[in-house]
Parts: structure tokens; sequence; C-alpha cells
């Protein structure tokens, strides 16, 4: 088995756009490896003319999950393609990484897994070597997603705040009685929690009981 086979599978790249993976351990902080992304384009994303010509690279970095205790960064050339027609550029995408993002899809799903478990938001940043903001996101972002579709207010409402993003405080509503998150509201402004409550006020088909102040 080649060193790129092993790189691959040992990081778990599958992208196969991605070549002449080769690791350095030069430095003690941490892993590097270099790697290249390219592919051949035939339409313009822009304009859709087949005038499309590799126009050098853009190097990025991408924090892959931790091996061995050690942080590891993917430094990827990546291609980048210029269409005649119409002038303008675009670079090559692989699934590994988000376009315009810097942590892979890998560390995300590893930090979607350590959610579960009691830790602080801090200690799971430290081991993947993210900040506390984008664990913080992360939280947000998937609490979004179970959140169930409410077009009103249930009878019993509970709401909160809490420290979110950017060391900020947000809002938080919750069913009374279910338990659902009704909705998180970045701010905890008295404009915007009325205007929510307004809203969902019109939408309701039953009576609200009081709302409970949770402490």
């Amino acid at each position: 088995m080649s060193q790129d086979q092993s790189t691959r599978l040992l990081l778990q790249i599958k992208d196969k756009n991605i070549t002449h993976l080769r690791v350095s351990d030069t430095k003690r902080d941490a892993l590097r490896v270099y790697g290249t992304l390219s592919y051949k384009l035939n339409v313009c994303p822009y304009c859709a003319q087949r005038q499309v010509v590799c126009n050098g690279h853009k190097t990025v970095y991408v924090r892959l999950p931790n091996v061995s205790e050690r942080t590891v960064i993917l430094i990827l050339r990546k291609q980048r393609f210029r269409c005649k027609a119409c002038g303008k550029t675009s670079i090559a995408q692989t699934p590994v990484v988000r376009r315009q993002h810097q942590i892979s899809e890998n560390t995300r799903h590893a930090i979607d897994k350590t959610l579960i478990e009691d830790r602080t938001m801090r200690s799971i940043a430290d081991q993947y070597n993210v900040s506390t903001n984008f664990v913080s996101r992360r939280i947000l972002a998937l609490g979004k997603q179970t959140m169930p579709a409410y077009d009103g207010l249930p009878q019993t409402l509970c709401i909160d705040e809490f420290r979110s993003t950017s060391n900020q405080m947000s809002f938080i509503t919750i069913d009374g009685q279910k338990h659902d998150i009704i909705t998180i509201l970045p701010g905890r402004q008295t404009n915007e929690i009325k205007q929510f409550l307004d809203l969902k006020l019109k939408c309701n088909t039953c009576s609200t009981r009081p709302v409970l102040y949770s402490d």
C-alpha cells in the first residue's frame, strides 16, 4: 500500500480528486498533511460556457480529526479555474470541507457525537482544536434541526435565557408539558421577544395558559 493510500485510509479522505497526499511531522504542534485538489471542469458555473481553463491554485488549511491526540491540518492546494467567456474564476470544491470553511465535515460529525456526553463546551473545543463559539453554533444548529414545527404557542410556555455565540445572551422557549423546544432567538431584547410572541399568538388555535418564567 502506497503512502497516499495509507494516509487516505487513516484520515478517511474519500474524495478521489484529492491526490499526492503526504504527511509532514517536522513540527511538534501538529501533523501537516499536504494534498492537491483538482479535476476537469467543462462548463462555467456562472455563464454555462465551455471555455474554462486552469488558472493556478489556492492553498487552504483544513482541520481534520485528531490522530493519536495530535492536531491534524490538511494543507490543500485547490485548483483555480477561469472562464474565458465571462472572465469569472471559481475554485475546486470537495465534500471533505464546506465551501469557504476551515473545519472538515468529519470533524463536525465527531463534535456532534461528543455533544451527547456530559462535558463542557471548552473541553470539546480543546479536544478538536476549535473555538467554543463553533461548538455553541453546532448546538444551536442541531437544536433547530430537531425542533418540532409550531404554528402557534402551546398551552403552557416556559422561557429562559442562556449564553450562546460570541458570549451573547439568547432567548429560548419550550413547551411546558412536552418539553419540546419552540424556538431559540439570537437576542433577548424585549422588542424581539414581544414580536415573536405576538406573531405566534395570531396563529394560535387554542388559548395559552399564563407563561411560566424560569430563572
